[in-house]
């Protein structure tokens, strides 16, 4: 909602390092990072490794 993407995959990261199992779980994990995938024509190593974990297909 704010738009601060790079705090949000920050984050994100953050949580897939700290709750890997918990984090697929996790619907608003999927939906904002959909929204930032979704607005890159090419996705970062860790963008790529963090849409595996949530289990979105980029």
């Amino acid at each position: 909602m704010l738009r601060k993407y790079d705090k949000a995959l920050d984050i994100l990261s953050q949580l897939a390092r700290e709750a890997p199992t918990w984090l697929p779980n996790q619907r608003y994990a999927q939906d904002t990072l959909r929204t930032i995938v979704g607005r890159r024509r090419t996705l970062t190593p860790e963008m790529r490794k963090l849409a595996d974990a949530v289990g979105l297909d980029p």
